[in-house]
């Protein structure tokens, strides 16, 4: 590490200190559970001066420690934690983020409070348990649900049929302010799964189903769930992040670039335990769930881009670096102080552009290291008009198969008929993030255009080697299809509900 490197960290160490006193966290008498159900628990706690967020990370005896595999935000002093497991014994601990560096919120943050114990409630054996999707599709008027049959069923309660009742739709504000519903029978049915019609667009609806025995005259009902109609105008994205700069917590995204689960395996597993990026054993791996506003950028003037590359998916701006040397802050101004920038050379050869393009846009005038006779994050000149969108909205850039960086063996870029689509990734502009209080949405006054679902869920290297990922092979296509299927495992592992982005 260069005397430079080690001044500055030392720098932001300081001045994270300064900034949070230990004396200011939450203190472990604080932290209480006030309210467990079958698939949540409500988590609660003193308020912390001049926080203006807090972060509740959950875990279990075994990874609460280091490795928690469950994060939620919340602006208040209470969080209700969900889909979580029936009969299952958590562990959270709570932090605040007393304002420094609001943007980004990786300084100013208190040091977490101990541990507190949170186990869900048993389910009834005659409930219907699990209500979910069921498929990983938001319609604007309808829904479709399934559930599980009671655990506890046998022939001698007779037949079981199903009562499907609605609690009501509304928007989202009005509809976390309502203590209480009406509840109106929509059908009887004997199958494990419904569709809702009728429904009104960018609402919540509060939805339970009854099992009824035929036998005893028993009626049990499920947990109420909460499910999502869509917004015309917006869509919702499963995105990932590997935290980079060998850090341990969430990175929160904000003027941060991150990819589908198949673009950021295929980023990890290239670049292996390089302490360049990430360290593969502690920095969490995290799964997001962001909600975008779409654009159009039919009317105005666009970067050129690769006309034989893979064609962009309407709704997104054009894709800006978020996360490279050019973008890293300069010493003074707070670590986590990124910039977004107009495409980087080495992005752009990720995304397979034709090296024409690259050499017309991208000059060779950057002081980096020269790989394979260019210069990887060398700057590149975007259109003004495009910026500016990409300044307030989320932007999208394609990965494809075989992965190329300066550093691999292939280079120049393959034909575009030779390339496989696998994924993309995207960056999201900090000044167009919508606040994380429950009542800020994408459309108010605020003009804000993305905003980031308060609960993420993480795996770490650790886990990711228990499901098979492959460190010990050279990267290929082969090493990144595996490993993608390695973190699928990792995730369907963790002691959560994976409800579909958006429901």
């Amino acid at each position: 590490m260069t005397n430079t490197k080690f001044l500055f960290l030392l720098y932001v160490a300081l001045l994270q200190d300064a900034c949070v006193s230990a004396g200011t966290r939450v203190s472990s008498t604080d932290l209480v559970c006030t309210r467990q159900t079958v698939s949540a628990v409500t988590l609660s706690w003193s308020k912390v001066q001049g926080a203006t967020l807090y972060e509740v990370v959950g875990g279990n005896e075994s990874s609460i420690a280091s490795f928690p595999f469950l994060s939620m935000t919340s602006a208040s002093t209470t969080v209700t934690v969900v889909d979580l497991l029936p009969g299952y014994s958590y562990i959270f601990k709570v932090r605040a983020h007393v304002g420094f560096d609001k943007t980004q919120m990786i300084l100013g943050w208190t040091d977490f409070s101990e541990t507190k114990p949170c186990a869900t409630k048993f389910a009834n054996p005659l409930a219907p348990i699990n209500l979910r999707r069921l498929t990983n599709q938001l319609y604007d008027n309808k829904i479709d649900i399934r559930w599980d049959r009671p655990l506890g069923y046998s022939r001698t309660h007779g037949t079981v049929t199903y009562t499907v009742s609605s609690g009501g739709c509304s928007s989202l504000q009005s509809h976390v302010a309502s203590q209480n519903h009406d509840w109106d029978v929509l059908w009887t049915t004997p199958n494990i799964s419904s569709e809702i019609g009728n429904l009104p667009s960018n609402s919540v609806c509060s939805i339970k189903v009854t099992a009824v025995y035929s036998n005893f005259g028993v009626s049990e009902e499920s947990e109420v769930q909460q499910f999502r109609t869509a917004n015309p105008n917006t869509t919702w994205i499963q995105t990932h992040r590997v935290t980079e700069n060998s850090r341990a917590d969430v990175d929160f995204l904000s003027n941060h670039n991150s990819g589908t689960l198949e673009a950021d395996v295929a980023f990890m597993t290239f670049q292996g335990n390089s302490s360049r990026f990430f360290d593969f054993l502690h920095s969490p791996e995290t799964g997001f769930c962001v909600e975008i506003q779409k654009v159009n950028l039919s009317s105005i003037k666009r970067t050129p881009s690769n006309p034989e590359a893979i064609p962009m998916p309407v709704g997104y701006a054009d894709y800006i670096s978020c996360n490279g040397d050019r973008t890293d802050p300069p010493p003074g101004t707070g670590w986590g102080n990124y910039t977004c920038v107009c495409d980087n050379e080495i992005d752009r050869v990720i995304a397979h552009q034709s090296q024409h393009l690259i050499n017309r846009l991208c000059p060779n005038t950057s002081a980096a290291p020269v790989i394979h006779g260019r210069f990887p994050m060398n700057p590149c000149h975007c259109n003004a008009e495009s910026l500016a969108y990409s300044a307030k909205y989320t932007g999208w850039m394609p990965v494809s198969l075989p992965w190329i960086t300066f550093d691999s063996p292939v280079w120049p870029p393959v034909p575009p008929a030779e390339l496989t689509p696998y994924g993309g990734w995207f960056h999201h502009p900090s000044g167009a993030k919508c606040d994380d209080t429950v009542t800020s949405a994408i459309g108010d006054a605020s003009g804000c255009t993305w905003k980031r679902h308060p609960r993420a869920v993480m795996v770490y290297g650790g886990d990711l080697l228990l499901a098979g990922w492959n460190m010990s092979d050279a990267p290929s296509t082969r090493a990144i299809k595996n490993n993608v299927l390695a973190a699928e495992r990792a995730y369907d592992q963790l002691p959560v509900h994976q409800r579909c982005c958006g429901c």
